[in-house]
């Protein structure tokens, strides 16, 4: 079947258009693909110190933290740095109330308390464009170790 040269025409730049609508989602630019997590960052201030002076390894810290019922934990040493970085059900730009509790190899350095953090939210691949993730971060300072 053959195809009359303005038909022809018709479809590639209907083509054409397509591809650059497709390729154009935020604001006038492509879209990057990078994936982000929500993400609370918290640090110990304080560290690297010797928690337990008679410890030859280095201080191994758990660091704990609860969104209403969702908890999770993480663990640095203090050879590695002060801080450590945590997924949580952030859904906005709203305050959350968030339990924490910091423990070391010697004992509970901050017992569980309550915080209040403010989510700011991020866009890994600009304005406009998916995903949208929220970041909060959050210093925290123990005290010398409690023993159970």
């Amino acid at each position: 079947m053959k195809t009359s040269r303005a038909a022809h025409a018709s479809r590639v730049a209907l083509t054409a258009v397509l591809v650059g609508a497709l390729a154009v989602g935020c604001g006038g630019r492509a879209c990057d693909t990078a994936d982000a997590s929500n993400l609370l960052r918290v640090t110990v201030a304080g560290f690297p110190r010797a928690l337990d002076s008679a410890s030859a390894g280095p201080d191994l810290v758990t660091v704990q933290v609860c969104l209403a019922t969702t908890c999770t934990s993480a663990q640095f040493d203090g050879g590695r740095g002060n801080s450590v970085g945590m997924e949580l059900p952030f859904t906005s730009t709203e305050p959350v109330d968030l339990s924490i509790l910091v423990s070391g190899t010697t004992g509970v350095l901050l017992s569980p308390t309550t915080v209040r953090v403010t989510p700011r939210s991020f866009s890994p691949n600009g304005p406009g464009c998916d995903p949208t993730v929220y970041r909060a971060e959050l210093t925290v300072t123990p005290a010398e170790p409690s023993r159970p």
